[in-house]
């Protein structure tokens, strides 16, 4: 018997849908099948399809069986994980200028909803001062990442917005699956606290433009996208 894991099933059947082998509309084969496929019992196999028609990739159909969904319609950015896999490095550049790009269309929506920032509590300021400390002390990009994370999800505290709370999860998803994208983001972690810092100013003012700071976060996504084409290069 293998010593393949629910998840690792999972992921390998995911690869087949996501590479057409297993089309949408067509059925999986039958769990005994899978299973002497990967070497597993069959209670492995059924928990691994049972996480696949979770996410929307699979639907169990009572005699029919489980029949494959279209992962484009019905997924969630966890597919990303296999799209990446084999995507060539111009697949790769596309992809993270669209990830980029919903990023700075979800920064829009919670500036928008932001209060001054003279009524932003305290957590906000702390967030900020220790990716600050990470920032100059030479903390990991891994440490950077999270710590920025950390700072954008006190900032949608300070909205007040379940949804938008909600909405951010699977861009952190896709950042997960997307080291190389990581590691371009974060390149330079004192420009990401200077970008801060400038938001605190922003939050003050009496305009609060926030078509300068998407043009701002347009230029530096741009820079972003011409390291991360170098890094895939090399």
């Amino acid at each position: 018997m293998s010593t393949m894991t629910p998840f690792q099933i999972e992921k390998a059947i995911e690869q087949d849908i996501i590479t057409n082998r297993f089309p949408a509309g067509s059925r999986l084969p039958a769990e005994r099948n899978l299973a002497s496929q990967y070497s597993v019992n069959r209670v492995t196999v059924r928990a691994a399809i049972a996480c696949l028609v979770s996410r929307g990739l699979v639907e169990n159909k009572q005699g029919s069986g489980n029949i494959v969904k279209n992962a484009f319609e019905h997924a969630g950015p966890k597919v990303l994980h296999s799209l990446l896999r084999d995507a060539d490095n111009q697949q790769k550049i596309s992809i993270a200028k669209d990830v980029l790009h919903v990023r700075r269309n979800l920064a829009r929506t919670i500036m928008e909803n932001l209060p001054s920032s003279a009524d932003w509590s305290s957590d906000v300021l702390l967030a900020i001062a220790e990716l600050q400390r990470l920032a100059t002390m030479g903390g990991t990009v891994e440490e950077i990442a999270a710590a920025d994370i950390a700072v954008l999800r006190k900032l949608i505290c300070e909205t007040k917005s379940l949804a938008l709370s909600l909405f951010i999860n699977p861009l952190f998803n896709c950042l997960e699956y997307f080291p190389e994208l990581v590691q371009s983001l974060y390149r330079a972690p004192k420009q990401n606290v200077f970008a801060y810092q400038n938001l605190l100013l922003w939050g003050q003012s009496e305009t609060r433009e926030v078509g300068v700071v998407i043009s701002l976060m347009e230029a530096t996504d741009a820079d972003t996208l011409l390291d991360l084409k170098e890094r895939l290069a090399a």
